[in-house]
């Protein structure tokens, strides 16, 4: 139930993801090979209301895990 539901959005730009792409899916799909590729084709909408925010462009790897367990070390603590 949404008691136990935390929504975490990890925040990054299509161009970020695209560069970070290690299986080649932004690669395939500038190239037609996959259609209606999110961010692409089909529109993203940001979430509207996460729990958490995670904006991996401002943050490094270290730091948003960090973000993520305080978060989540705060919510079980209370």
């Amino acid at each position: 139930g949404s008691a136990d539901y935390f929504e975490v959005y990890v925040q990054a730009s299509f161009e970020i993801c695209r560069q970070r792409d290690v299986k080649g899916l932004y690669e395939k799909a500038s190239e037609g090979k996959i259609s209606d590729f999110t961010g692409k084709d089909s529109a993203f909408e940001s979430p509207e209301s996460p729990w958490l925010t995670i904006d991996t462009e401002s943050e490094d790897l270290d730091s948003s895990a960090e973000t993520l367990l305080q978060a989540v070390l705060k919510e079980v603590r209370n």
